[in-house]
């Protein structure tokens, strides 16, 4: 399968009985992705879920970066999205149901992205929260649930919900305001 840029996939479906499926580069996809049976590679290729109201649905497999810019619309995450690299939120309404988990740097530019999902931090190494010009997370819970590594804000962050410290190390940062709805549990 080659993409050429700017090209959009309206909906992808991964259901492989033998061989492995490589992503690379970036994918952008208007649509529902569901993720049945198979390998996945998804090396140094970023997926960025963007225009329309839809489902994630990836299952085992996961992703290397993910950029969610959907407008108002709503991405609804079923189960657990692993984001094994950069997880960016540019633009969407609401981020509903589910966890989204990531091992690498989280950053928000959103400033009224709404919903249920949790997004967990799990990466074994330092990782950054940046929430740019006054913007949030859906108004579930944040969690950092590190093995190792330090997880450090990188700007003023509000959280709409409770920030969970369960395992691993948490930074405020220098100079670094934390806003969290619910409170801090450690």
């Amino acid at each position: 399968l080659e993409l050429f840029p700017a090209s959009l996939m309206k909906q992808v479906t991964i259901n492989k009985s033998s061989g492995t499926l490589t992503i690379q580069d970036t994918i952008e996809v208007t649509g529902k992705w569901t993720y049945t049976a198979g390998t996945v590679a998804s090396s140094t290729s970023t997926v960025k879920f963007q225009t329309n109201s839809f489902t994630v649905d990836s299952g085992a497999m996961s992703f290397n970066n993910v950029t969610v810019d959907v407008g108002s619309s709503t991405l609804t995450v079923t189960g657990t999205m692993d984001v094994n690299g950069v997880f960016t939120l540019t633009t969407a309404g609401s981020i509903n149901t589910g966890t989204v988990t990531v091992a690498g740097n989280v950053t928000s530019t959103d400033t009224s992205v709404s919903g249920s999902a949790k997004i967990k931090l799990d990466g074994a190494g330092a990782q950054t929260i940046t929430a740019n010009s006054s913007a949030d997370f859906p108004n579930n819970d944040f969690i950092i649930d590190k093995s190792g590594g330090t997880a450090t804000l990188g700007s003023g962050v509000t959280f709409g919900n409770l920030l969970r410290v369960t395992n691993g190390t948490f930074s405020q940062g220098a100079g670094n305001n934390l806003t969290a709805g619910s409170g801090i549990t450690v």
